[in-house]
């Protein structure tokens, strides 16, 4: 696979269809990993914040 490009005076750059269509799967990749990355670390950090309730074990007597 050849990933030559040209630039030219105007500063427009020349690539093919496969690298163009590979630099928009990978910025698709990258979308998805950054959603991923803040739905995990607000999810550690709105958990954290929350008030923890102390539980209580009860003990069940049954007379037989």
């Amino acid at each position: 696979m050849d990933y030559s490009y040209y630039f030219l005076e105007n500063n427009y750059i020349i690539i093919d269809e496969e690298y163009y269509n590979t630099l928009i799967k990978n910025i698709a990749i990258n979308h998805l990993l950054i959603l991923f990355s803040l739905t995990c670390s607000l999810t550690i950090l709105c958990c954290s914040k929350q008030e923890r309730k102390q539980l209580q074990v009860a003990e069940i007597y049954s007379k037989v």
